[in-house]
């Protein structure tokens, strides 16, 4: 069928009308019958799923969103407890799901969730949040009339249905019925509301358009994977293959032929004629990646052996890549960092507020010193964990360590505003004589005569370095140690200097 003109209809279904519905829906409305409903849920922990909010009938625009990235699944329960999102643990892909009467928009960036409801919902929905871990913060939003504001009466004309053409095909007429309302409600033709009686404003008539309908043969065109989604996701709903035809004005045959390939293989992607077949299936994509997160640290070689014992499927470590890739997992080396006690953090943060108003003068007399071991064999470095994008310093992907052994090189330095010592490098393990025969005696004793009572000399907490010979040399020489928290790395700058070295 072929239209050769086709017509806007407002909101108030006047052809070609400027009519245009406020945020809630109000048809010639300007917003002042809405009232938007906003709010934050901060519940860290949680057990299974804990309702965030209950989003009442009538609803539009609801939006639920996470603040940051978390291994935790948005899910929407309706007013019979039947589950339209993420229900009974079964964890669902992102797309369009039909609840309530509308759609709902559930898309999954990363580890990052976000829902989009349209709306006007048809019944309440929960809004629920299964915990796999603490939460970030999640923020919501959605609106409804406001029953406590006052309507102005309205009085517009909207159309009835057009009439069936005239001719089948070629050229013929159709009419459409135009009809007077007040607000929302309908009135007799050709009279208005006035105070609760019915005023004549003006009889209406009937206006013809011509109609062109000319049978013509379609072109043949494939379904795209993601249209193929849609379809079968508004079967799974429950929707008829009737009522998905007539809204995505597909062919109610080719629907149907979907269906039925989905229920066969659960494979609903275009087969092409040529080139290999698919080896693995949505299920054992699945097993994949559910395996890889469950251990990240499984090698390629690993995840085909798990899944020919789990589903029977044999795979190449390049399929186990492309198939992991597919959903934005990559091999990644996992990010170090030191195991820190309540202790360690309250000492941190002490430390750090009595020097976070120090001037770049005071810190011009600091020499910040570290020893760094270059190691000559692998270490857990070379160990790599799949993991998203957005998620390196989320607590599954870090290595808490902070001793590293094997052979390797020594290495001392030390670093002020404006100069720096000389690189010590030894093959053998620091002892509290070598440092203070050589660090302190060849290296630091001479900056603190060029630098006099203000220098103050910085060291870690390491067993050598608190010797008792140590602290004696340092009492003889007048040399000030400054206080330095334990497990604190990431506070010495010369971290930077081993890390370049390292590179």
């Amino acid at each position: 069928m072929k239209v050769d003109q086709v017509a806007h209809v407002a909101c108030d279904w006047a052809i070609d009308s400027e009519a245009q519905e406020d945020r809630c829906g109000v048809c010639h409305g300007d917003g002042t019958q809405c009232l938007t409903i906003r709010g934050n849920f901060t519940l860290r922990l949680g057990l299974g799923y804990v309702e965030v909010v209950e989003v009442p009938s009538g609803a539009r625009n609801v939006r639920v969103e996470e603040k940051e990235e978390a291994i935790n699944y948005l899910a929407v329960q309706g007013e019979n407890g039947e589950f339209y999102l993420n229900g009974r643990w079964f964890i669902q892909w992102s797309g369009e799901y039909r609840a309530a009467g509308t759609t709902l928009y559930y898309q999954r960036d990363g580890e990052k969730e976000s829902l989009h409801i349209p709306g006007p919902t048809k019944e309440p929905l929960r809004i629920l949040l299964l915990y796999q871990t603490e939460n970030p913060g999640l923020v919501y939003e959605y609106t409804i009339p406001n029953k406590n504001a006052t309507r102005q009466p309205e009085f517009h004309w909207t159309y009835a249905d057009w009439t069936v053409c005239s001719a089948s095909c070629g050229g013929g007429n159709h009419q459409i019925a135009r009809i007077v309302r007040h607000n929302d409600e309908s009135v007799r033709e050709g009279y208005i509301r006035n105070g609760g009686k019915e005023i004549k404003l003006f009889t209406s008539a009937l206006k013809a358009f011509q109609c062109n309908n000319r049978i013509v043969m379609a072109q043949r065109k494939h379904l795209d994977d993601f249209l193929r989604g849609r379809i079968i996701g508004r079967l799974e709903c429950g929707r008829t293959q009737l009522e998905v035809s007539e809204e995505l004005g597909i062919a109610q045959s080719v629907i149907s032929r979907l269906w039925q390939r989905f229920q066969d293989d659960g494979n609903v992607s275009r087969c092409y004629s040529t080139g290999r077949p698919r080896v693995t299936t949505p299920n054992a994509d699945r097993y994949l990646a559910v395996t890889a997160k469950r251990n990240r640290r499984s090698t390629a070689s690993d995840l085909p052996r798990q899944l020919s014992s789990g589903t029977g499927t044999t795979v190449s470590r390049q399929t186990v890549y492309r198939r992991l890739g597919h959903i934005g997992l990559y091999a990644r080396r996992p990010v170090r960092c030191v195991p820190l006690t309540a202790t360690h953090c309250r000492l941190r943060l002490t430390w750090s507020r009595e020097h976070a108003l120090w001037t770049p003068q005071q810190w011009s007399c600091v020499m910040f010193s570290d020893e760094s071991r270059f190691s000559l064999q692998s270490d857990s470095r070379r160990t790599f964990i799949w993991r998203a994008p957005g998620t390196r310093y989320h607590q599954e992907n870090t290595v808490e360590r902070h001793r590293y052994g094997g052979a390797g090189w020594l290495v001392w330095g030390g670093i002020i505003l404006g100069s720096r010592t000389d690189l010590h490098v030894q093959s053998v393990t620091m002892t509290g004589h070598i440092y203070r025969d050589v660090i302190l005696e060849q290296h630091v004793r001479l900056f603190r005569g060029a630098m006099g009572a203000e220098f103050l000399f910085m060291d870690d907490n390491a067993r050598p370095h608190r010797a008792n010979i140590v602290d004696e040399c340092l009492q003889s020489e007048d040399i000030t140690r400054m206080d330095w928290p334990a497990y604190s790395p990431n506070l010495n700058p010369i971290e930077h200097v081993w890390d370049m070295l390292g590179r």
